[in-house]
């Protein structure tokens, strides 16, 4: 399906800025054209006269439409398909003058899309080329602010007309995403409130309702005439559909009446309806008159769909409306609520096309933009969450049934939630020995509850089990950030908490689990549990505080999420009353055998003898059904005549007589790909290639077959992807490790392979993901001691993108064990002094960006030192820069000032380093800028501009100008400054980038905000908020809110101004983004301090500076 967006900004007083943006169905916009679109009637209509404007002519229709509609002899009268020729004179001329009016308006309609202006009939040709595939499905949203746009007959157009298979929906400029639980429904759960119905007749829609129980196991709710307080206890409840009959207007915002005499505003229902939504309600149908005021309601409260008429609707109109709708909504074909409103609207041409063919001109779609896919029925239906993907996988799965039940039921007890305040169980763990079946019981747990639809809203798993050879966990940082990316949706990004300690992380990851309900698996989690002291074994090991924090949070703060932890020992330290410990035992024994008999052929005793002295272990006993199989040929009592009665120890000899008894191949490829990690990156066949060179094809695939026979090696066919349990995977590793030429040559092999993987271009890099395999090699490099491919590898990847992406952590990670010990007498383990002295600079990055001064200011002076010794003058100028930041963040702003100038000092030499002096030219800028140099800051911005043309960086002249805007404009210069913001304006623009577009936006709204221009101050404003939003940049919206607000303080729009203040302040919280706060703070203190509350503008003023104090940011004198 393909999803077409029209936004139009202005009015037909003056002229509409129309946005075109086109994308496949969940993708984003793919092509953006603005073009200015004249509103002149003289060009639109072709005649002179002011009153042929497109809105009077609708007004005109409009007019004689309702006086028809209420003609009872006519429409009401249900006589609107015998009007032709009736004897009634005055009705049959009242609906000939409708019809005429109807056609002069639509003539003139397409006279307005037809107009003679080039940058429009650029979009109209680049639209035309969309549509030019009549096979596929479109919907149109049409984004507007003026009510006249919405109610016109867009589906008319000849563009949409000749396609055939496109329908229209309206939309605001201002929405968000709706705030929705996941939730559980086997049933479309149908509200139909039935208020006044004097003189309309319900029973044939409610009939219609009524069949789809039978037909397709609806459940229909009907609430007739009835009160406000009922209303509000029935949205409460779950509902998929909200279905409205009765009489209706726009007025007050939207109106309905519930009874007779009865009358209530839909914005009276606020709360409610948030409510609804949150619990399931997709669409809402207000089957009834003039329902765009109330259209307007519901997308304020993001609403995710509602269908509407614009205008009054005749009841046989509504009738055959909704009836031709419902079946084709939940008919057979499947249609999307876009294709069955079209269907609808279709059948309401055909039959009125005589008298009334305007009629189809009334029904809408009224969207929320952020909902990324047409609504169906089987939407409806029931939801479940995401798994994991990096979920283990399962296969052979037999019994475990009663555990299974136990842990689901211990999860979901009917009052867990209600008191869990009190200490029910919010966590369980699952305890247990290695092979036992605590990880694949688990994954098995998630899928269950995934295909039972288990009100869960995001799912997540992650391992704390180590590297091989490594006894210490992935950091507490890495595990933390990828459950904050899976359960916000990847909203939360490294990036926004690369500065957060173990508390912060945890707090955020807190909040998570207590907005919405998560399930969250941490497996192997004996990691980080105390090693080789009896006493403390169940404790936290004294380095694993961050995790002990963890835990103890996750066990003890409400919240509304499940936790899973596996774990080859008992968590002592958890114990609480919050916190459920399952032992997990060997499978029962007809269970075992049951799995025994996938690879043996032998009575049920000999395989309950073997499932007993195996204790039911699912691995083991795959291991030694495999083993018998091949290796005894069968015979399980043989067999077990050689055991030694030593399980564990028995366990590790199988596995030693299953490598004596595999061909060498089987034993260099199990031992081989035991070196790779496969939950930081997938095994695929290529994998097992890379450490098996010299097999063909055919050769690696026997070799594979025969490991998976010998239940060694695990295929996931869904992914196409291997794996090895742990269990054998340990065994084979250290086998690997005892074998020092075959460690070498496996790290090698991996490395190479890990090397060899394309990338895709680097302009496509997002984040780590996009270069996870140059990281794997990375690893293996290390565990060779190979420091100089470890560090080319990083080299040649660009150390800039991981600073980029704010991997700071990530970035100490992989740098520190490429310098030795002594580091500061300059010794080194990788071969060029260059590398090293780079190497040396980002860790210093990684200290600086985490807060650590003291450590980073190490770093830059001996990565300095040695960039002046290798007379490397750009390493030297960044260097310099780098300590310019640190005192800077320092607030120690004549020392950063001092390392600028020497940077930009550097920046002299030539060309190169010339390029390099924009950054510490920039920075200065900012510092003078700061402390109200605003002269000396212009300057330094003015050099830089000068530096980014030459350097033809338009994303960052945009930029610049903006600066330079907020600079002139700082020195009373508004001209320049308008002359700036709009050159950045139309760059950005010109080359998409959003961000500086709202940019200069939001800056062009202040400064005509200083002119007292307030009409185009607040234009600007708005346009930057929308653009925020639409590429949900938070700390832009909060900040170009905080724009808004302050124009309107000088509008003195009080209550209006302390809206957005408001709001731009909640949103400055919630991404806890410092300066932002601050900015909003000082604002809050002058708007309350015009508004003559001066307790309150003290509040803030205090509460700015204490900010300001932290973050060492000076204030202006009097603040």
């Amino acid at each position: 399906m393909r999803v077409i967006k029209l936004t139009f900004e202005g009015n037909f007083d003056k002229r509409f800025q129309v946005r075109l943006q086109i994308a496949e169905e969940g993708k984003q916009a793919s092509t953006e054209l603005h073009r200015q679109m004249c509103q002149n009637s003289c060009q639109l209509c072709h005649v002179p006269n002011s009153e042929q404007k497109l809105p009077i002519r609708y007004q005109k229709w409009l007019n004689t439409y309702s006086e028809m509609a209420a003609d009872p002899l006519s429409v009401m009268g249900h006589s609107l398909g015998r009007l032709k020729g009736t004897s009634h004179s005055n009705s049959e001329k009242l609906a000939k003058n409708c019809h005429e009016l109807a056609n002069s308006f639509l003539e003139c309609f397409k006279q307005w899309l037809r107009q003679e202006n080039s940058d429009f009939e650029k979009l109209r040709v680049a639209l035309s080329k969309e549509l030019k595939d009549k096979e596929t499905e479109v919907r149109v949203i049409i984004q507007a602010d003026d009510d006249i746009i919405k109610k016109l007959p867009w589906h008319e157009w000849e563009l949409f007309a000749n396609h055939g298979n496109t329908e229209i929906a309206v939309a605001s400029m201002e929405f968000s995403s709706p705030e929705v639980d996941n939730f559980l429904t086997r049933q479309v759960k149908i509200l139909i409130i039935l208020g006044d119905t004097t003189g309309l007749k319900v029973d044939e829609v409610v009939k219609s309702f009524k069949e789809l129980e039978k037909e397709k196991n609806a459940k229909i709710t009907i609430c007739q005439e009835t009160s406000i307080e009922k209303i509000r206890q029935l949205l409460q409840e779950q509902w998929g559909i909200l279905f409205f009959t009765g009489h209706s207007s726009s007025k007050d915002g939207g109106t309905i009446s519930i009874g007779k005499d009865k009358y209530i505003q839909i914005k009276d229902l606020d709360e409610d309806i948030k409510t609804a939504i949150k619990n399931g309600l997709q669409l809402a149908i207000f089957n009834s008159c003039d329902g765009l005021g109330i259209a307007k309601v519901l997308r304020e409260l993001n609403f995710p769909y509602a269908i509407v008429m614009k205008e009054v609707v005749p009841l046989p109109i509504a009738t055959d409306f909704i009836l031709s709708f419902l079946k084709a909504f939940s008919g057979p074909q499947k249609q999307s609520l876009y294709s069955a409103v079209r269907h609808a609207r279709q059948d309401l041409k055909n039959k009125y096309k005589d008298v009334a063919f305007y009629t189809n001109w009334l029904p809408v779609i009224s969207q929320n933009p952020s909902v990324g896919t047409s609504l169906r029925w089987e939407d409806l239906l029931k939801k479940t969450f995401k798994l994991p993907d990096n979920l283990p996988s399962v296969r052979d799965w037999v019994g475990r049934g009663e555990e299974l039940e136990e842990m689901k039921n211990e999860l979901f007890k009917a009052d867990t939630r209600a008191i869990e305040i009190t200490g029910r169980p919010v966590a369980v763990g699952v305890v247990g020995s290695p092979g036992i079946g605590k990880t694949l019981l688990a994954s098995k747990l998630i899928r269950l509850l995934h295909d039972q639809a288990a009100p869960f809203a995001a799912s997540a798993w992650a391992s704390l089990r180590p590297d091989f050879g490594a006894k210490k966990p992935p950091s507490f940082h890495s595990i933390t950030d990828s459950l904050l990316i899976a359960l916000s949706d990847g909203k939360i990004t490294s990036e926004m908490t690369s500065k957060d300690d173990f508390r912060e992380k945890t707090n955020k990851l807190l909040a998570l689990l207590k907005k919405r309900p998560c399930l969250v698996v941490l497996d192997n989690v004996e990691s980080v549990l105390k090693r080789e002291d009896t006493q403390l074994a169940g404790y936290f090991e004294p380095d694993c505080k961050d995790y002990a924090y963890l835990f103890d949070e996750l066990i003890k703060r409400e919240h509304q999420s499940k936790i899973i932890f596996t774990s080859r020992e008992a968590l002592v330290a958890l114990s609480s009353s919050n916190y459920k410990s399952f032992q997990l035992h060997g499978l029962k024994h007809e269970d075992a055998i049951k799995l025994l008999k996938k690879n043996l052929d032998a009575t049920d005793e000999k395989l309950e003898q073997l499932s007993k002295y195996y204790k039911g272990y699912p691995k083991a006993l795959e291991l030694v059904a495999a083993f018998i199989r091949d290796n005894c040929k069968g015979d399980v009592e043989s067999f077990m005549e050689a055991r030694s009665g030593d399980l564990a120890g028995d366990l590790d000899n199988i596995l030693d007589e299953v490598f004596e008894r595999m061909s060498d191949e089987e034993c260099e490829c199990l031992r081989g790909i035991s070196v790779y990690k496969t939950d930081e990156y997938p095994l695929k066949k290529a994998g097992i290639a890379a450490q098996m060179q010299k097999k063909n094809e055919f050769e690696l695939t026997k070799i594979i077959v025969a490991l998976e026979r010998r239940e060694l090696l695990d295929y996931e066919p869904a992914y196409n992807t291997y794996s090895l349990h742990p269990f054998v995977q340990e065994k084979a590793y250290r086998l690997l490790q005892e074998n020092e030429e075959g460690f070498k040559i496996a790290h090698q092999r991996a490395y190479k392979y890990f090397v060899g993987i394309k990338l895709e271009p680097k302009t496509q890099w997002k984040g780590v993901k996009d270069v996870k395999p140059r990281i794997r090699a990375h690893y293996h490099a290390c565990q060779l001691e190979d420091w100089n491919e470890a560090a080319q590898v990083l080299d040649a990847l660009g150390l800039e993108y991981l600073n980029n992406w704010s991997e700071y952590r990530l970035m100490l990670e992989l740098l520190c064990p490429l310098i030795p010990d002594d580091w500061k007498n300059e010794r080194r383990k990788i071969g060029t002094e260059k590398l090293q002295a780079e190497i040396l600079r980002y860790i210093g990055i990684g200290y600086l960006m985490l807060s650590d001064y003291d450590t980073a200011k190490e770093f830059f002076k001996i990565s300095l030192s040695l960039f002046v010794r290798l007379k490397d003058s750009v390493g030297e100028l960044k260097a310099l820069n780098d300590l310019g930041i640190m005192h800077y963040d320092l607030g120690e702003y004549r020392k950063a000032i001092r390392y600028y100038a020497q940077a930009i000092k550097i920046g002299d030499r030539n060309t190169e380093t010339q390029k390099e002096s924009r950054r510490p030219l920039h920075n200065l800028g900012v510092i003078y800028k700061e402390t109200g140099n605003y002269r000396k800051s212009y300057s330094c911005f003015k050099k830089v501009l000068k530096l980014v043309e030459l350097s033809k960086d338009r994303a960052s002249e945009a930029t610049v100008l903006n600066d330079l805007g907020h600079l002139a404009s700082n020195l009373g210069d508004q001209k320049k400054a308008i002359e700036f913001c709009k050159k950045g304006l139309a760059i950005s623009k010109n080359i998409g980038d959003r961000r500086a577009e709202a940019l200069n936006s939001g800056r062009l709204g202040l400064i005509y905000c200083r002119l007292e221009n307030y009409h185009a101050a607040i234009d600007n404003s708005e346009k930057a908020i929308e653009i925020a939003r639409e590429i949900e940049d938070k700390q832009l919206e909060s900040s170009v809110l905080g724009y808004l607000g302050t124009i309107l303080r000088k509008q003195k729009r009080y209550p209006e101004a302390l809206e957005k203040l408001q709001s731009a302040k909640k949103i400055a919280q919630e991404i806890r983004h410092r300066e932002t706060q601050l900015e909003t703070f000082k604002a809050l203190a002058e708007l309350y301090q015009d508004m003559g509350e001066s307790k309150q503008a003290e509040h803030y003023q205090s509460r700015a500076l204490s900010m300001a104090k932290d973050l060492q940011i000076p204030m202006p004198k009097g603040c």
